[in-house]
């Protein structure tokens, strides 16, 4: 996942927090997961996330609280 604007953002991997905090345009994320992989941010729109390979469509809009859940049957 890799951030394009400004956000905050909790990153939380089988049940493990592993970010936390304001992320600035252009920051990158990859945490590998057995189960799933929870992704909480207040900027929808900021969000560019690849799951398994995969470019996945837009959370939302800008300013947009998204709460979204990554897991082995999604």
């Amino acid at each position: 996942m890799e951030t394009s604007q400004r956000t905050w953002l909790r990153i939380v991997t089988d049940g493990f927090e592993q970010y936390a905090g304001i992320a600035v345009p252009g920051t990158k994320f990859e945490y590998p997961a057995q189960d799933n992989v929870t992704v909480s941010a207040s900027n929808a729109e900021a969000l560019m996330v690849t799951w398994n390979g995969q470019p996945q469509a837009s959370f939302g809009g800008r300013g947009q609280k998204v709460d979204i859940v990554f897991g082995l049957t999604d």
